[in-house]
């Protein structure tokens, strides 16, 4: 007798939507961009000039000055400038404890001179120039207002370079670097700057000096990568400043304009889509920005007026089609690969459906203190992780993931005991969650902020 073939039941067709849908909101998420980095140049209305002390020097002796354009005698003030810095370091953590680090002197990775703040200064008013109310537009919107602080001047000559890096963040409220290229005759030593797999590219060079006072900028967010290329002539001399956002007392986000932003389509249109979420559930996307949220400092203010770029897009895109959104800690380990049993107790196997649930669970914190008790709960259940009694902390099973996490901060440092005792580390990263209500329960946008899908 002859068996008769089998065939795969079809999805249904709201199955087949909700996952379309998903797809188009995964990918409206990942190319949801905003800047990053911004830059341009501006005339002075005079010579810039740096005002230096000699290396050992007693910082209330008579100090010394380099006028830019140099002109004459401003060569030797160029070359006294040059002896009075030190050969530039950079921060790199401890592979044993990610909470420490040490600056290190490795020529192979940067080479450059440095001058400390404590022993020069400038003329420059970035206010008067108008350069800072540039980046408060377009990196701080909502902030109140925005603070340089003088931090460094660098110069790089022939053979210098930086290689790629992050900077090490100077304090929990910094927003980012302003580098600023003082006029001097150089080629070379362009300055790339990357984000989420944009990039972006200032090139200083002067081959000869610029008739009136000339300052050429960049400024970008403290968790950009970015990297010096080498010098090929000249004297590459910038200022470094650390941006800070002062903090708006209005309710933020007002700067973002959601209905311009792909996503807000494509979410609009899901939340009318059949099949999408009928039951309600929770959209999960990792922070495309960098945060210091385990710093007590950070934690004392609220983190959504700190959001930065394609974050605060996300937020503004939820709160303007009425959904609820929060920002929360998920806690995860150095080697995490989140796998799960595909059998039950009594060893049936799961449908593929609840093992893809079970693989997207993931550790999240009620807020960003991760406070850990004493002991071990070898059950494993919603308040520990990893064995460690972890109050306040959940594992969530109803997190529908858009965007994967890609930042991390040191949550916690703990000891384990096996063949040696060692430590290890839980890590912290911010992620933002939006709940979808149920189809009965979803209210259409208000004509106003109704748009078109395509």
């Amino acid at each position: 007798m002859l068996s008769q073939p089998t065939y795969a039941t079809p999805e249904p067709l709201a199955t087949l939507a909700s996952k379309a849908v998903l797809e188009r909101i995964k990918s409206a998420a990942d190319g949801l961009k905003a800047t990053f980095a911004c830059g341009g140049s501006v005339e002075c209305s005079q010579p810039v000039r740096i005002f230096f002390w000699e290396t050992g020097g007693d910082i209330q002796s008579e100090h010394k000055t380099l006028q830019l354009p140099k002109q004459g005698a401003d060569a030797s003030a160029l070359r006294d400038l040059v002896a009075a810095c030190s050969a530039a370091t950079f921060g790199r953590s401890n592979p044993n404890n990610p909470r420490e680090g040490a600056d290190v002197l490795d020529p192979s990775y940067r080479k450059a001179l440095k001058l400390d703040v404590e022993r020069f200064a400038t003329n420059i008013n970035l206010s008067e120039l108008g350069i800072l109310a540039h980046i408060k537009t377009l990196m701080a919107p909502d902030a109140a207002d925005v603070r340089a602080e003088l931090y460094k001047l660098n110069i790089h000559q022939a053979g210098d370079f930086f290689k790629a890096h992050v900077d090490t963040p100077r304090s929990e409220d910094m927003l980012g670097s302003l580098v600023i290229a003082l006029p001097s005759i150089h080629e070379g030593g362009e300055l790339t700057v990357e984000h989420a797999g944009q990039q972006q590219t200032f090139d200083w060079s002067l081959t000869k000096l610029p008739e009136k006072p000339m300052l050429q900028w960049g400024a970008f967010y403290s968790d950009c990568k970015h990297k010096v290329h080498p010098v090929k002539s000249g004297a590459r001399i910038t200022v470094t400043y650390n941006l800070m956002a002062v903090k708006a007392t209005p309710p933020p986000l007002q700067g973002i304009n959601p209905t311009t932003l792909g996503l807000r389509q494509v979410l609009d249109a899901a939340l009318e889509t059949p099949g999408f979420l009928d039951q309600g559930g929770t959209l999960a996307f990792g922070c495309q920005h960098a945060y210091p949220h385990s710093s007590n400092a950070f934690l004392k203010t609220d983190f959504e007026p700190q959001l930065k770029g394609a974050d605060a897009c996300l937020v503004a895109v939820a709160r303007d089609l009425g959904l609820k959104s929060e920002i929360k800690s998920l806690y995860k380990r150095e080697h995490d690969d989140y796998e799960e049993e595909e059998y039950d107790s009594d060893g049936e196997e799961f449908s593929e459906e609840e093992v893809a649930r079970r693989r997207s669970s993931r550790f999240i914190g009620q807020d960003f203190r991760l406070s850990m008790g004493e002991g071990l709960d070898e059950t494993y259940g919603t308040d520990d992780i990893y064995g460690l009694v972890c109050p306040k902390v959940e594992k969530r099973w109803d997190l529908t993931w858009c965007h994967e996490v890609e930042h991390r901060e040191v949550g916690a440092v703990y000891g384990t005991t096996g063949n040696e005792v060692s430590t290890d580390c839980i890590y912290s990263c911010a992620v933002i969650l939006i709940s979808i209500p149920p189809m009965m329960q979803r209210m259409p946008a208000p004509a106003s902020k109704r748009v078109k899908h395509s």
